[in-house]
């Protein structure tokens, strides 16, 4: 019964926080052109991988085809899946009730964990696999069985988000390094791992590249990486000013384990330094606390696992209640903001709330409450300049910075531009203006933001998108275009193609670009 309560609390705060960002319907876009029978694809003329999470874009389409709604059907969705996980953690890994308690209270007072609980990207998906992971890892599996269920785990989780297969390799490492059959354990690894590899094989076909479209627009920039690692630097510290309970968490697991020194956990814990040196590298996100949510989860159930046998007497819940004390301080903490949150602020590194810039448009509380229609796009398109027009289906091309909303609500006979290059495989090619600041007019102290790299559109190409000729000015341009065509309009099976897959993967247009 106790068990229950935690979770229905848990279940109380996520739904009043719920909220969708303007980046899911980047996702949700390709989910409507896929059910209408368009395919996998942002713009219906172009074959474009616009997403970075293929299973969560899946599985949203399979709700999708029957309810033909988008608002409710994400949210909710990622509800469900949001309290799977943590009902994962405390009814198989928590092995006492207050053990149980403290990693409840933790999530609950982590604001990362909570955003992203919904938010509608693919986070609940990824802590749903994460608990299922460590609890078989923690389990008393037979060695092969448990690599086998390891390796599946974990490479669902890559179809779900490619870079989340960090936070699993070192504890993969360790089962393979421990299995007396090393032959059988690689056969182990190679099927389990079928579901990613299936993936990257139809990726390659279909869209002609291995890796999302978003990964060209946001990692090949140009930007030094001392730069990115500085303003990943940022990234860490604005969570630890906004959100400490997260990276604390984080932070106390390891140096718990420094002195413990428990292999297993060790080896589990691991995962979570290798995500975040790679957060470190890339430069973190725009959006606060993102990138620690699913660390910050793995970290809850490391240390449920490491202090299980101290957690058994009511002491044990002196620092859940002192961490829900320390949390009723922050007014932005779960625990406090409620149907009335805003924070609709970007930092001079381009970092922000997202929940609070977006969840008096799109919060949940305030669909069910004030409005019949949960998302009021036109708010936002007018926030980065874009005139909200009832009218703007009749016209065939239309440019954006912010292209969830926008491209969504355009339907799949608009064709939409991003200068930031996520949905555009053209753009996303070109080396974006680092000295032309965020498009908002923000004063961004690096020149750029994170996440945000704008392109500039070359001359005659919103002509070649209207006309469906290239009339694009600058030669070479106009030709890493007609290669470009190639893979992402031309037919799939076709030598032709084959070969500029081959020479697009391999660098052969890169000084082009």
């Amino acid at each position: 019964m106790l068990m229950a309560a935690l979770i229905f609390f848990y279940g109380l705060i996520v739904v009043k926080s719920a909220w969708i960002c303007d980046d899911a319907y980047i996702s949700l876009r390709t989910v409507d052109n896929l059910v209408n029978g368009f395919g996998l694809r942002w713009n219906i003329e172009e074959r474009v991988q616009s997403f970075s999470n293929p299973l969560w874009t899946l599985l949203l389409s399979g709700i999708y085809l029957f309810s033909r709604e988008a608002f409710y059907t994400t949210i909710l969705s990622s509800i469900f899946i949001s309290l799977t996980a943590v009902s994962v953690y405390v009814l198989t890994i928590s092995k006492t009730v207050y053990s149980a308690i403290a990693g409840v209270v933790l999530a609950c007072c982590s604001k990362a964990f909570i955003d992203y609980s919904t938010s509608g990207l693919e986070n609940p998906l990824t802590y749903l696999f994460v608990a299922i992971f460590l609890w078989v890892f923690f389990s008393s599996m037979k060695d092969d069985t448990r690599l086998f269920w390891l390796c599946f785990t974990a490479s669902m989780a890559a179809l779900n988000r490619m870079d989340s297969v960090l936070l699993f390799l070192p504890a993969i490492a360790y089962c393979f390094i421990a299995a007396p059959n090393k032959r059988g354990s690689i056969k182990y690894v190679v099927i389990a791992s079928a579901p990613f590899l299936f993936w990257e094989v139809f990726s390659i076909i279909y869209y002609g590249f291995p890796f999302p479209n978003t990964a060209y627009a946001k990692l090949n920039v140009g930007v030094p990486m001392n730069d990115f690692i500085v303003q990943g630097f940022y990234y860490f510290s604005d969570s630890l000013r906004g959100d400490p309970v997260t990276l604390i968490t984080i932070a106390a697991c390891f140096i718990l384990l420094f002195f413990i020194k428990d292999i297993k956990s060790i080896a589990a814990f691991s995962g979570v330094i290798l995500y975040l040196v790679y957060v470190l590298m890339i430069g973190g996100d725009f959006m606060s606390g993102r990138f620690f949510a699913a660390p910050f989860f793995v970290s809850v159930i490391v240390l449920a696992n490491v202090l299980q046998p101290f957690m058994k007497m009511k002491s044990s819940l002196v620092v859940p209640i002192v961490i829900v004390s320390i949390s009723l301080l922050n007014p932005n903490n779960p625990l406090r903001s409620g149907s009335t949150y805003q924070n609709r602020v970007i930092d001079v590194r381009g970092i922000a709330d997202e929940r609070g810039w977006y969840y008096q448009g799109t919060g949940l509380l305030l669909s069910a409450e004030e409005r019949s229609n949960p998302v009021n796009p036109s708010a936002y398109w007018t926030s980065t300049g874009l005139e909200y027009n009832k009218s703007f289906k009749e016209f065939p091309v239309r440019a954006t910075n912010n292209a969830g909303f926008m491209g969504y609500y355009s339907g799949p006979n608009v064709f939409v531009i991003d200068h930031l290059g996520l949905c555009d495989p053209f753009l996303a090619r070109l080396k974006p203006d680092l000295d032309s600041g965020w498009r908002s007019g923000l004063p961004v102290r690096t020149g750029w933001r994170i996440g945000h790299f704008y392109r500039h559109i070359p001359e005659g190409y919103i002509e070649t998108q209207v006309e469906k000729k290239n009339h694009i000015q600058d030669p070479s341009y106009a030709e890493l275009y007609d290669k470009l065509s190639l893979i992402v309009r031309g037919d799939i099976f076709t030598i032709k193609r084959f070969v500029e897959i081959w020479r697009f993967n391999t660098g052969w247009y890169d000084s082009i670009s």
